[in-house]
């Protein structure tokens, strides 16, 4: 259900719960652990104009994955569409509230699987060993997929890099090669990409302050908006919808549905004030907001 892939080499029971696991994605989190057995990976901001990771687990749920830090109020509309267990250190009394109210299960430090690595400093030394943490969930499996899958019939712009720009302070780069979207790092995460989507939303604040007197922003990811859609050397910029924080992603171009094509996909939620993407080919170069 989050690739859209035939199950037979998966090696969880993919009709069991997705784990989505919060993963901290500043300077101090690198090395990173346990992104190459992901389906999806989003990427989203939060305060400070800097970004965290939604690290989905379903297909593959092995080793340990981190560091793991707390839950945001936009992870509602992140995670509820794949009627997800959120896996993360805590979370502000506002941010939890928002997640209970959305009925989203949660699992915190102190439950099964978590553990501090006493060779890194705090708050990043707290990771979770995936196949302990499933163990433990006795939830239902996904509702539905995550995206409608399917083989796109559209024409791109050639692609072999992308610039996600949040802000200022944080720009992923992502390349193009063996079929396959690879974020670039100091140190591989392991994690490939069939498909990059990089969506502007708009951003709100959530309410509440974080511990250095920041307002902490929502990402909204119900509505419509502008994105694009990278695969197979190519990106073509697409429209998204969302009609509720349940509901899943959809996508079109000139009013006809354009599908996500299968296998994994790292998804972007690129602030429309601050955010855009920068298209780099052989070519050429090309810069869009």
């Amino acid at each position: 259900p989050m690739t859209g892939m035939a199950a037979s080499d998966a090696s969880a029971d993919v009709d069991g719960p997705v784990m989505v696991v919060k993963v901290d994605n500043t300077a101090k989190a690198f090395p990173q652990q346990g992104l190459a057995a992901a389906d999806i990976i989003v990427e989203e901001p939060v305060e400070g104009g800097v970004t965290r990771l939604a690290v989905f687990l379903h297909s593959e749920i092995d080793g340990v994955t981190g560091p793991v830090r707390s839950v945001r109020s936009s992870d509602v509309g992140i995670v509820s569409p794949a009627g997800a267990v959120l896996v993360a250190s805590g979370g502000a009394p506002e941010a939890v509230a928002d997640i209970e109210a959305a009925g989203i299960e949660t699992r915190f430090e102190d439950t099964p699987g978590f553990a501090r690595d006493p060779g890194r400093s705090a708050p990043y030394n707290l990771f979770v060993d995936a196949g302990d943490a499933y163990a433990a969930l006795d939830e239902p499996g996904p509702p539905a997929p995550f995206f409608t899958f399917g083989a796109p019939d559209v024409a791109g712009e050639p692609a072999d890099a992308l610039e996600l720009v949040f802000s200022k302070a944080q720009t992923t780069r992502l390349t193009f090669a063996d079929g396959a979207w690879t974020r670039e790092a100091d140190e591989s995460d392991g994690f490939t990409a069939t498909t990059v989507l990089a969506l502007l939303v708009e951003q709100g604040t959530a309410g509440y302050l974080d511990p250095s007197g920041a307002p902490v922003p929502i990402n909204v990811t119900e509505g419509t908006g502008a994105g694009y859609m990278a695969t197979d050397g190519q990106v073509v910029q697409v429209e998204w919808s969302k009609e509720s924080a349940e509901a899943p992603w959809t996508f079109t171009l000139d009013g006809e549905d354009v599908p996500v094509p299968a296998g994994r996909t790292y998804l972007a939620l690129l602030p429309v004030d601050t955010g855009s993407v920068q298209v780099d080919a052989s070519e050429g170069s090309s810069s869009s907001e």
